[in-house]
């Protein structure tokens, strides 16, 4: 079997949203557990990257509707017919994109805004795991148990995935102290 154009393009943005979502969840949740840490400068730079990631998220959700349509009608007239369109978001993908987009929002609302660090946290929670919410876990079991364990595993790679431009911006501050401070906070999160 031959990978055609749709299936590339739809394996493109599926990657480029489980991507920017999980980076920007994971950052979040860097800026949480190490925010006191961090030199205010670094802190500025990495709420940058949580709200250019979840901008990009949220494009590339919306993209993958799209592309999920055109594949299904094989043609790019088909990723603006409405009939297609309705299709992909009753199947799952289109909620799951839209609570995605929303727990983003809200995550990078707060962390820019200095607020509530717990809110910022759900919302980056609800963007991780959205993508458990459908799909194979989903379709085979309905049952709870697979969701959840999936739900975890995206934790967890949001967690690393997200901690990665963080701690290269801490790593590049300079200050030895809080990069250590910064990197042994990380570590004892990380083996939890």
């Amino acid at each position: 079997m031959s990978l055609g154009v749709w299936d590339a393009a739809v394996i493109a943005v599926k990657t480029l949203t489980y991507a920017a979502t999980l980076g920007a969840a994971g950052a979040v949740f860097f800026l949480i557990y190490s925010g006191t840490l961090i030199a205010s400068t670094d802190r500025v730079r990495i709420r940058r990257i949580v709200l250019g990631l979840s901008t990009l998220s949220v494009f590339a959700g919306a993209a993958q509707i799209m592309v999920s349509a055109g594949s299904m009608g094989g043609e790019a007239a088909g990723m603006l017919d409405g009939s297609l369109l309705h299709m992909v978001w009753q199947a799952g993908a289109g909620r799951a994109s839209a609570i995605r987009a929303i727990g983003l929002l809200i995550a990078a609302f707060l962390v820019l805004s200095d607020r509530p660090a717990w809110l910022a946290f759900f919302g980056a929670v609800v963007a991780a795991t959205s993508f458990a919410w459908t799909g194979h876990a989903r379709s085979l079991n309905p049952d709870v148990l697979p969701i959840l364990l999936l739900s975890v595993h995206l934790l967890g790679a949001a967690f690393w995935l997200g901690a990665l431009a963080p701690l290269a911006i801490v790593a590049r501050d300079g200050d030895l102290s809080r990069i250590a401070a910064t990197a042994t906070r990380f570590g004892t999160v990380a083996v939890f």
